[in-house]
């Protein structure tokens, strides 16, 4: 592949970032995957409703203080799988993994807190 090629991708990735709007997001995607067909299905994933507000702005449900307040990485969020697989140990009781999760969701629940109180990530 060459490398006119490779930044074609990622100028038309970046755009699909940070487009105005829904259907100029589409278009962008379209014209990617026209482009690259073999992206197809990780741009599929990446646009699925569920997931294409976390990255693309045109999908984004928040509002944009909140989105320009978060971190530029996913690294906190990250080491919660770290916290939740600890608290999820193999070869436990049913009794002992629900109380693992609910002391989990208590821990969670007060980080929340925390952040509506102003403490950041």
């Amino acid at each position: 592949m060459s490398e006119e090629h490779v930044k074609n991708f990622n100028k038309l990735a970046e755009q699909m970032l940070v487009a105005p709007t829904p259907t100029d997001l589409l278009n962008l995607a379209k014209v990617l995957i026209q482009n690259f067909p073999k992206c197809k299905p990780w741009l599929n994933w990446w646009m699925n409703g569920d997931v294409s507000g976390m990255i693309f702005a045109a999908q984004c449900s928040m509002d944009m203080e909140s989105w320009n307040a978060l971190p530029s990485t996913t690294n906190a969020q990250e080491s919660k799988h770290c916290d939740y697989y600890r608290v999820t140990e193999k070869h436990k009781s049913v009794r002992e993994a629900i109380r693992g999760r609910y002391l989990y969701a208590l821990n969670a629940w007060a980080e929340i807190e925390q952040l509506h109180k102003g403490l950041k990530i």
